[in-house]
């Protein structure tokens, strides 16, 4: 009895396998239908490529790639106006990169430094802020830090020493150049409309500029020159004298003569400090072009120099080392210059990391002098001592000319060469003739020499 139930169930069993064998079979068929083909086949590229070749940045189309072979059934993927389906209802639409506008290339410059352009660099920071490069990444602030070396132009060919009894010059103020010194720059600022191709030796400069605030301090350590002559013959008769003469004034209760005329030696020394201070206004650009920028700024600026110049005489058959035995006619001089200004910036731009720039400016100033005379004995006895203050007008001009180089998007490098000069200012040369006393104030001073730095965007 037991036979024919159990031959059922094993035909039951044999049936349902077979069926479930054959559903197996469909499921991956109907999965695989729903996705894209599989196509070996170069990957599409964007429909235009930044290319960088000379200074300009230009947009051209790419080179098509290769049509991949179409297989039976599916879109290409380089079609973009297919859509390829996805399980559970996804899509994606393969869409060309379009061009800049005309306007964005436009606004292009070099100091601005395209991100697009420098992409391939590793320098681009423009895809977090701005896809169009438009503006640097920043919040407006900008600074410069660096060195200047300087020196001045030489005193007047004035004779201080002459040979005794006779005409025959022996040392001028000329002996005694101001050497070169170094100093100190830095330049903190604002562009108030940001960074929009704002960059540049100030911190603002390129095409489209728009208003930027910049504050600038610069100054030297002390610029020193030193002249002496001896005399050689131990004969008073053909000794040393000084040039001048003083009447009327005792030193360690001696006249002046007794020090400054048959002399064993003289000397001159100098020390020279120079410090300016300036806060300008960018006004905008004047005139802008894919290589040339010019700039106007107006601003205010005090300019402070001040002078130590001193002529020291050793008495006949002495040296140095008797401070009894010597004097010394000192003048310390400051002049402080306090007045508006007018430049303009120029920067012509070689190609996206490189430019050079040429920046004068000029103005009309207050100046404030402050002359000291001081005549005493090298163990400090005062035989003179009389301070005298005058106002007068003055003229101060400055030319900085140089090299930009950005060494990325918001960090660049300069280096250039600068010249200063005023007009009508105190100086310690001039006081010496022909009286002591009076405030002469009609000198002429020229700084010149180079300056280097570093910059950011902050």
């Amino acid at each position: 009895m037991r036979s024919p139930w159990v031959a059922a169930l094993v035909l039951l069993a044999g049936l349902s396998g077979t069926a479930g064998a054959q559903n197996v079979g469909r499921l991956p068929q109907a999965t695989i239908a729903l996705l894209p083909p599989v196509t070996h086949s170069v990957p599409a590229t964007a429909s235009t490529t930044a290319r960088r070749t000379t200074y300009d940045t230009y947009y051209a189309p790419a080179p098509l790639s290769a049509t991949p072979q179409q297989e039976s059934t599916g879109p290409l993927l380089s079609d973009t106006s297919a859509t390829n389906v996805l399980p559970g209802g996804h899509s994606t639409t393969a869409v060309h990169q379009p061009a800049p506008s005309a306007e964005a290339r436009s606004a292009y410059s070099a100091w601005a430094g395209c991100e697009g352009a420098l992409e391939k660099s590793g320098w681009s920071e423009c895809d977090a802020c701005n896809m169009d490069c438009g503006a640097h990444c920043g919040s407006g602030w900008f600074g410069t830090t660096g060195a200047v070396i300087l020196t001045r132009n030489r005193g007047p060919a004035q004779v201080m020493t002459y040979q005794s009894g006779t005409s025959t010059p022996l040392m001028t103020l000329q002996a005694a150049n101001a050497g070169w010194t170094g100093g100190g720059e830095v330049t903190l600022g604002y562009a108030f409309g940001g960074y929009t191709d704002n960059t540049g030796p100030w911190g603002a400069l390129g095409a489209n500029t728009g208003t930027a605030l910049a504050f600038t301090w610069w100054g030297t350590g002390e610029m020193n020159g030193f002249a002496q002559v001896d005399d050689t013959t131990g004969v008073a008769a053909t000794a040393l004298d000084a040039s001048f003469n003083v009447s009327g004034i005792t030193i360690n209760g001696n006249p002046f003569s007794y020090y400054f005329e048959d002399a064993s030696s003289q000397r001159i020394y100098r020390s020279d400090i120079v410090n300016s201070a300036e806060i300008n206004l960018l006004g905008g650009t004047l005139f802008s072009s894919e290589r040339l920028q010019v700039i106007g700024l107006a601003g205010f600026r005090y300019f402070r120099f001040s002078e130590d110049l001193a002529f020291g005489s050793a008495s006949f058959g002495n040296d140095w080392d008797d401070l009894d035995e010597t004097a010394f006619v000192r003048f310390r001089s400051l002049n402080n210059l306090y007045g508006a200004q007018l430049g303009t910036i120029f920067n012509f731009n070689f190609n996206p990391e490189w430019s050079l720039f040429f920046i004068p400016k000029a103005g009309i100033y207050g100046n404030e002098m402050t002359v000291n005379s001081r005549i005493y004995s090298g163990n400090g006895d005062v035989g003179y001592d009389f301070t005298d203050d005058k106002s007068d007008v003055a003229f101060l001009g400055q030319i900085d000319t140089g090299i930009n180089c950005h060494f990325r998007s918001n960090v660049y490098g300069y280096v250039g060469y600068r010249f200063v000069g005023a007009a009508n200012v105190a100086l310690g040369d001039n006081q010496f003739a022909p009286s002591l006393g009076d405030l002469k104030q009609s000198g002429s001073l020229i700084l010149h020499g180079a300056f280097l730095g570093l910059g950011w965007l902050f």
